[in-house]
């Protein structure tokens, strides 16, 4: 997944405005819809122990918010959009 592509989640899922949320340090949340695509706006990592994980900046409804990019897939083309 890259910037200007259209995602949505695999089900209902929790994004965070932070890019890496603490235990002490969370920030807001919502819950994203399953039926709701949205655009990403940046890709960056986050170090989780030694593994780096993909994270997507989302704009939802006007606001941006990250998740794991494996909680993500691309946004199925209704017929007749190209």
């Amino acid at each position: 997944m890259k910037v200007g592509d259209l995602v949505m989640p695999h089900r209902l899922t929790t994004v965070t405005e932070n890019m890496n949320p603490t235990f002490t340090s969370r920030g807001r949340s919502r819950t994203w819809a399953p039926d709701q695509a949205v655009m990403v706006v940046d890709v960056g990592t986050r170090l989780v122990g030694r593994s780096e994980v993909l994270k997507l900046q989302l704009l939802i409804d006007g606001e941006l918010w990250w998740i794991g990019a494996g909680s993500a897939k691309p946004a199925e083309k209704k017929s007749g959009q190209s």
